[in-house]
């Protein structure tokens, strides 16, 4: 410079990168699905001693969250041309990349469940709203329980829930869960729908138990031997409790004869060998009728059947298929007071459950009548 003039001041420094990620993001970042707690729960909450906020990354790590998760190009790139319309079109977004919105373990789950129904994703969300047996099994209703969309996958799905060119962009697994995400109520209409489609075996299952018991019953009390052995017990048992509370039985409850074999008798010189008041009792309605055993074997075969059965478990079965009669008319109602207008065009809730539900309530009071009290 001329000689008395001052030095010129060096050039600015280049701006400093954002720190931490702060400011607008530079790069195309794997976003991370959450939901955020609103700001009226923080105070109080572990959130309030928790510095979160991305400033608070450090360069080198802000770094290297870019290099790992800057989400690139799934496609390879054409080859590029010196021409203005091809550099156009490489600049223009791809508008038939797939969309992923599950992990690769759910997607997988979801897709191999559908796999064995053996039809498209329409097919089965159809067969859904027509709660058509022939396409949906027992089986397929555990596996659509599975697949059912949860909340966060639901809020994830909103965005394409009203634009079929997006929707169409999506991958096989999230365009399914999409389409069950349009069936009202599902949860509750698989609950209903396995009901329906166990309702026959069970009702079978508890018709021959509640048979089995009845015939139980009725062998018993036809029974020839079994009042004579039962008076021995009863005897025997007021001898030993004479001057108790316990004497002076004119009955007692059948549960006691579990028992009998183990009443002990003392051991003495007189009797040094132990036995049971089973045992004693059994002598001496043999004693008294040789032929007994045989002939009460054969009068009480009926108990074989009955012998893991009570009244009690019947009654628990009864009243689990009246649960599930009961949340079929819940959903009926529901499903009338909301109208047609909330409901796709083909769906047979109301029909096909409507006459489940007569004709299951029916048979169970059918049943009902003929359980043993």
């Amino acid at each position: 410079p001329p000689i008395g003039t001052a030095p010129m001041a060096p050039p600015p420094p280049p701006p400093a990168p954002p720190i931490g990620g702060g400011g607008a993001p530079t790069t195309n970042l794997r976003p991370l699905h959450w939901k955020k707690v609103p700001d009226a729960r923080l105070a109080g909450s572990v959130w309030s001693h928790v510095r979160g906020a991305a400033a608070d990354v450090s360069d080198a790590d802000a770094d290297e969250l870019r290099k790992l998760f800057t989400m690139r190009p799934t496609c390879p790139r054409r080859a590029s041309s010196r021409s203005a319309v091809s550099r156009s079109s490489a600049a223009a977004p791809d508008t038939n990349r797939k969309v992923r919105l599950l992990d690769l373990q759910r997607s997988n789950m979801v897709q191999i469940a559908l796999a064995k129904f053996k039809c498209s994703h329409e097919a089965v969300r159809d067969a859904l709203l027509r709660l058509d047996e022939d396409v949906i099994k027992v089986d397929g209703i555990h596996r659509l329980r599975e697949c059912a969309p949860s909340a966060e996958e639901l809020e994830r799905l909103a965005p394409y829930a009203s634009d079929d060119a997006a929707a169409a962009r999506l991958e096989p697994a999230e365009r399914f869960l999409l389409l069950l995400s349009r069936v009202p109520r599902l949860d509750r209409r698989l609950s209903c729908f396995l009901g329906k489609l166990t309702f026959a075996g069970r009702l079978a299952d508890v018709h021959a138990q509640v048979r089995a018991l009845r015939e139980a019953v009725s062998a018993a009390r036809g029974s020839k031997v079994l009042p004579e052995l039962l008076g021995h017990v009863l005897r025997t048992g007021n001898f030993l409790n004479e001057g108790s509370v316990r004497g002076g039985a004119h009955g007692f409850e059948t549960e006691v004869l579990l028992k009998l074999g183990e009443t002990k008798s003392a051991v003495s010189d007189a009797a040094p060998t132990q036995t049971s008041l089973l045992h004693f009792i059994a002598r001496k309605v043999v004693a008294g009728r040789a032929d007994a055993p045989a002939v009460l074997k054969g009068e009480l075969r009926a108990l074989d059947d009955a012998s893991s059965l009570s009244s009690a478990g019947v009654q628990s079965d009864l009243d689990a298929l009246r649960r599930d009669v009961a949340e079929v008319r819940s959903e009926l109602e529901l499903a009338r007071s909301s109208g047609a207008s909330n409901s796709p065009s083909a769906d047979a809730f109301v029909a096909v459950m409507g006459a489940h539900y007569d004709k299951a309530t029916a048979e169970l009071e059918t049943l009902q009548a003929a359980a043993p009290c």
